[in-house]
């Protein structure tokens, strides 16, 4: 959110309709613009990323 808390979970108003502001990059975030790619193991699991950004 604006003031830096997090988008609330229990919202009635969903994040692209609040005035949430997004934190991550577009290369990291947007579909069209990601370089990061990952294959599902069938069973599922955890997929780790290390993202870099500027301070």
């Amino acid at each position: 959110m604006p003031d830096g808390s997090d988008f609330p979970l229990d919202s009635d108003v969903a994040p692209m309709d609040s005035p949430a502001k997004e934190v991550l990059p577009g290369i990291y975030s947007d579909m069209d613009q990601t370089t990061l790619k990952a294959t599902v193991p069938e069973g599922g699991g955890t997929i780790d990323f290390a993202l870099k950004s500027r301070p």
